[in-house]
Formats: structure tokens, sequence, C-alpha cells
């Protein structure tokens, strides 16, 4: 049995990003003002104002997911506002805003039984914090949501599982939304390749409406994980093949994240096993906006002992982008938060830098934001 002996918390620090070196905008700050039990899966999105909206799930029986919303100062404007809180067990929020401000939080339902079902379901919010429109998969198993605002105030959501309740193999699942949260065609399968099993989505829009989902998926590239990707325009319609993303095939390369990048292109980060030289190290490689490989796959870390996994990025509207990663022992205990900056060519800006000042025990889960000019905000359990 496994016991929580010290509360988790959601943490965050807002970090303002020049040309060559990191600011903090004050100190960390915890984010959920409940404490009872853990709460995880932070997710963090920021608007063009600088506005901060943070969710997170708590997965004990009775919890639920949860967001709180922050000024451009990190100055809290809600408590703890519930999402969900009853009907089942609560896992993996996400949240996605706009450059408006409004927002749309996606979340994992568990129904505990023999046949027991995990819907993802979500939520739209105005700027203001006001609730809109519910959906949920038709799919009884799902997980891993991922979400990202479109130009028009629309969204597009994907998850990975089975459309059967007993699975064969998950697959990539996604649903498109108009602005009122009602859903523009049905559901639809991501992946092409159906051999094994597929998970751990990630989705980015571009400014036209085309998006772009990232995956890996076991096997298809003739051993372990590989990340794979498909392009869509922004009526849902595929853009040429699905294709293999990662250079490098040895060992395992998972949990792909998106962000788009400079001139609509897009970039993507991910684990790969061995691949730095000790353990799990985190790796990306930019993409034109029709697909084309711009360059080889490049190394984030520079830290190589033991693991640095789980990586989140995003990016400014210049094309600059920041990576976020858990590594583990670098701020000498457990794991910690680092991040390292690059230009819109990938080019490092600075050198990684540690995100947590409170280093005791583990820090992870780590999710990262940047408004249009830069600034970014991380958050963590």
């Amino acid at each position: 049995m496994r016991s929580i002996v010290v509360p988790l918390f959601v943490g965050a620090v807002s970090i303002a990003a020049p040309a060559l070196a990191q600011i903090r905008a004050g100190g960390e700050f915890q984010v959920n003002v409940y404490t009872t039990g853990s709460q995880n899966h932070p997710s963090v999105a920021i608007d063009a104002a600088g506005r901060l909206v943070v969710s997170w799930s708590n997965s004990a029986p009775g919890g639920g997911v949860f967001t709180r919303r922050f000024d451009a100062a990190g100055a809290p404007v809600t408590g703890d506002v519930t999402v969900v809180s009853a009907g089942g067990l609560f896992s993996e929020s996400h949240v996605a805003s706009s450059y408006a401000g409004d927002f749309v939080v996606s979340w994992v339902t568990s129904v505990v039984g023999p046949l027991g079902t995990s819907l993802v379901m979500g939520r739209s919010f105005s700027a203001e914090g006001a609730p809109g429109a519910t959906f949920s998969t038709s799919s009884p198993k799902g997980f891993g949501p991922r979400s990202a605002r479109t130009p028009d105030g629309g969204f597009v959501v994907v998850w990975f599982g089975t459309a059967d309740v007993v699975p064969p193999n998950s697959e990539i699942f996604g649903q498109r939304f108009d602005a009122a949260g009602a859903r523009l065609g049905g559901e639809f399968k991501v992946n092409t390749y159906t051999t094994s099993g597929q998970g751990q989505p990630s989705v980015a829009v571009d400014a036209q409406g085309d998006f772009m989902v990232a995956w890996h998926s076991y096997d298809q590239e003739g051993r372990d994980f590989g990340i794979y990707a498909q392009r869509f325009n922004a009526g849902g319609a595929r853009l040429g093949g699905e294709f293999r993303v990662n250079g490098a095939t040895a060992a395992d390369q998972s949990y792909p994240r998106l962000a788009v990048a400079a001139e609509e292109g897009f970039v993507v980060v991910w684990q790969s096993d061995g691949q730095d030289g000790d353990g799990f190290g985190v790796f990306g490689r930019r993409f034109a906006a029709d697909g084309t490989p711009l360059g080889a796959e490049f190394q984030v870390n520079t830290y190589t002992t033991a693991d640095q996994s789980r990586p989140e990025v995003a990016a400014d509207a210049a094309g600059n982008f920041v990576v976020s990663w858990a590594s583990m022992g670098q701020d000498g205990a457990g794991s910690g938060i680092f991040a390292q900056r690059f230009s819109s060519l990938a080019e490092r800006r600075g050198a990684e830098f540690q995100v947590n000042t409170y280093t005791s025990f583990a820090q992870y889960l780590a999710a990262v934001a940047l408004d249009p000019y830069g600034n970014m905000t991380v958050a963590w359990t």
C-alpha cells in the first residue's frame, strides 16, 4: 500500500523571458487552496493579456477536477473552482485557452465496475470563468485528453482509447467543437496504422485552423515505441498521411507534446530512452506547416544523468519556444523541474535552468505556457 505522508501541492512560477535570461516574476506559489489528499495532473494556459488559468484533478473518491484563475501579475482572481466532483473518479485534467481568455477543461471520468468505463469529458468557460457547454466522448474507454483552441473560438480534443468496452489495443481519436461547444461532425480516428497500440496524443492548431496530432505507437517502426503525427485541415480532413517524427529508433521514443512554432510550423518534443547516454532524455524536432522536417531532431536537456522525462512545450507569437521536463536528482533531492528556451530556429536561448526552488521530495508532471511575448508560466505537482 502506498501512503501520502506529505500532501502534494500544485505549484507554479511565472518567469519573464528576455533574450538571454530568465527573470522570475516573483517566487513560486501554491495554486490549490484545498490540500487534503493529492492534487495531480496540473495544466496551465495563458491568454494574450497574460492572465492564467490552472486546472488539476484530485483522483480520490469524492475528489474532482478544479481550476483557479490568476491575473497577469500572478494574483489569484478566484479560489478553487469545481469543474466536476460527483459520479466517478477523476484524473488527467487539461486546460486550453484562447488569446481572448476563454478556456476549455477536459478530463477522464472513470466509473468503477466489472465493465467500468473511462470517458473523456470536458466543459468550456468564458474568460470570466462562466461555465458553458459540457461534452463527453461516446467511446467507453478513453484516456489522456489534450485540447487546443481554434482561431474561430472552437476547439479540438484528442485522446487515446478504444471503441469497445473490452479493448484489443488503444488508438487515437479526436472531436472538433465550435465556439458554443457543439460538435462539428463526429468523432474521428487519427491513426491509420492500427497494429499493437497507440497512445498519449497531443494536438496543436495554427492560425489558419489547420491542426496536427502527434502520438506514440508501439512496434510501428519495427521495435518499441516511436513518435508519429498526422496533419488535418480546419475542416478535419487529412492532409497527407501519418508520418514518423523521431529519427533515432533504438529503444523507446514516447510521450510526445506539440506546439505551433514560427510561420505556422510545429515543434514536437518527446522522451527517448538511452539516446542521451543515460536513462531517458528529452528530444525535439521542428516541422514546416506542410509536415516537412526542418532539420534533424535535437537534444533538449544538457544534464544527462538518470532520467529527464515527460516534457511539455509551448511557443510564443514569434515561434520561440520553451520545453519543460522533470529531471531525476538534478536539484539534489528526488526529481525537479527544469526548462530550456529556444529560438524559432531551435537555437538555445541561454542554458537550461531549474524552475522549482522548493526541492524536498519530488516535483513532477510539469506543464508550461507562454504568452505571445515569451513570458512563461510553469506549473507542477
